[in-house]
């Protein structure tokens, strides 16, 4: 029997999403041979793969295990605009000024967004409406000092300094 698009998002959930990592059991769900799902999520699932563990990696980093189930971040993740909530600068646009040299770091942060509490006074990292996704620096200047509402300001002050930077307009920040 041929593996279909079905079959690969359903072989993906389960592995990914799910965490169901037995081959055998999910080859007998779909109804392949074992080697057809080793073949599969070795090769063609490779560049999914590496998307889904670097969400991962966010989700486990804050130790979210314990309220937040994996697929429930992973959902809420997919969703996000991929542009700092303070600054306005999307994730793509980042890199390329980190790649151009018209921003530099001295550190490895910078080039994904990362994930921040609006209210830094609920140190838990158990509620999703209390996360945004925010640029390096804006992450790093806020720490947890200031509200969402209070740093907002200063994204604006960041987003001019990008567009000389980059040459270009960013989408306007919501």
């Amino acid at each position: 029997m041929p593996i279909t698009d079905q079959h690969k998002e359903l072989l993906f959930h389960l592995y990914n999403i799910e965490g169901v990592y037995n081959y055998k059991g999910i080859a007998e769900k779909l109804n392949v041979p074992v080697e057809t799902i080793v073949v599969l999520y070795g090769e063609e699932l490779k560049e999914e793969r590496i998307k889904i563990a670097s969400i991962k990696n966010i989700w486990s980093a804050k130790k979210m295990s314990e309220k937040i189930s994996f697929k429930t971040f992973y959902e809420w993740y997919l969703k996000q605009e991929k542009k700092c909530f303070y600054c306005g600068v999307e994730e793509e646009k980042m890199r390329m000024l980190l790649d151009s040299k018209r921003v530099t770091t001295k550190r490895l942060r910078g080039r994904k967004l990362e994930l921040d509490r609006k209210n830094p006074k609920d140190e838990s990292y158990h509620d999703l409406n209390n996360f945004v996704l925010a640029c390096y620096w804006c992450n790093n200047a806020k720490t947890d000092t200031f509200t969402s509402d209070e740093f907002k300001e200063v994204g604006e002050v960041f987003k001019k300094i990008w567009e000389k930077r980059g040459g270009m307009i960013m989408p306007e920040t919501s």
